[in-house]
């Protein structure tokens, strides 16, 4: 099976390093891309549409069906991304946002932007306060401090731009929630993810490829052999 990962917000591809290799030596083939959205300072950022344009053309070059992943921001990537059922066998949320057609992250969080979001002088950017504890509270120090190491400025236009689709309404869906998750609590997630046609859990922080990469990618594996059943209703399963 391919699979296509999305990073969320202020990472990269390289987030996915780990999970890739535990699905490639599962047999899988991994495509990841690397979002337009986030770049160090100074430098020209996209948006929400300059993302999903990204996740259109690796679609388009993959050339067969695919699970695609989408991690946090990268949900509503992926929901924007995805119009052709024929190519996406099935849409994974990994405590990801899943708007409505009109929504953006800032409209689903509630229209205000949470303190942790440092803006920049010029207001086009955001960056993270105390990142160590919202998206890695249970990684080891110099996993984390690693990652916080390599994160760079987020486009503010890729928060407050809307969605003008929604995929997981045509599309099988499963919704991963992290049980540990410091960036939002599993009763968030568990809301957001009513949206999904299967619901799992994970015992992890925010960013489970770093703490958990193999428990990860064998959920993920599972989900290509089995792929939710479109008439099913949500099924809970704790991992």
């Amino acid at each position: 099976m391919d699979y296509l990962l999305v990073h969320g917000a202020w990472h990269g591809a390289w987030v996915w390093d780990q999970v890739g290799a535990h699905l490639r030596a599962q047999g899988h083939r991994v495509h990841v891309v690397e979002l337009a959205s986030h770049g160090a300072v100074g430098t020209p950022i996209g948006g929400l549409y300059d993302d999903a344009d990204i996740v259109r053309t690796a679609l388009t070059e993959i050339g067969c069906p695919v699970v695609v992943v989408g991690h946090s921001y990268g949900g509503a990537v992926i929901t924007e991304a995805v119009t052709d059922a024929a190519e996406v066998r099935q849409l994974v949320y990994l405590a990801a946002f899943m708007p409505e057609p009109g929504q953006s992250i800032l409209d689903v969080i509630g229209g205000k932007p949470p303190l942790w979001w440092m803006p920049s002088p010029n207001g086009r950017t955001v960056t993270v306060d105390r990142p160590k504890a919202l998206f890695y509270n249970d990684c080891d120090d110099a996993t984390a401090d690693a990652a916080v190491a390599r994160l760079q400025p987020q486009s503010l236009a890729s928060l407050v731009q809307p969605t003008s689709v929604a995929a997981w309404r045509e599309i099988p869906s499963t919704y991963i929630v992290c049980l540990k998750d410091g960036a939002g609590s599993p009763e968030v997630q568990r809301a957001i993810g009513s949206r999904a046609r299967r619901l799992l859990e994970i015992d992890s922080g925010h960013t489970p490829q770093l703490s958990k990469p193999g428990v990860l990618a064998e959920v993920l594996g599972s989900l290509a052999l089995e792929p939710p059943d479109p008439m099913a209703s949500a099924l809970a399963e704790h991992l």
